[in-house]
C-alpha cells in the first residue's frame, strides 16, 4: 500500500536536517557546548528519519539488517542520554540549592 505522504515526509526531514545545521558554525564559534550537542543530536535524528522513510516507504521488511540495528542503537543511546542529562541537571540543582 502506498503512503500518501511519501514524497513530503522524506523531503521535510531532509530540509529539517539542513536547516538544523545552519546555526552550527555560530554556536561552535561561541563555544556553546550544550547547544552544539543539541544541534548534532537533532540533525542526526532528522537524518535517521530521512533514511528510514526512504528505506521503509512501502513495507516493514528488513532489507538492511545492520542498518536496522544501528538505528535501534541510536534511538536507545539518544533516549538514555536525554534521561541522564535531565537527571543530572536536576540533581545538580538540588545539590547547589
Amino acid at each position: 500500500m502506498q503512503d500518501p505522504s511519501y514524497p513530503f515526509f522524506p523531503i521535510a526531514f531532509f530540509l529539517s536536517f539542513i536547516l538544523v545545521l545552519v546555526p552550527l558554525p555560530w554556536h561552535l564559534q561561541a563555544w556553546n557546548v550544550g547547544t552544539v550537542m543539541y544541534i548534532v543530536w537533532t540533525a542526526l535524528a532528522c537524518l535517521n528519519q530521512f533514511i528510514n522513510s526512504i528505506v521503509w516507504r512501502n513495507d516493514a521488511i528488513v532489507r538492511i539488517a545492520p542498518y536496522c540495528d544501528l538505528c535501534a542503537y541510536f534511538y536507545f543511546i539518544s533516549i538514555s542520554f536525554v534521561f541522564l542529562r535531565v537527571f543530572f541537571s536536576s540533581a545538580i540543582r538540588f545539590v547547589v540549592a
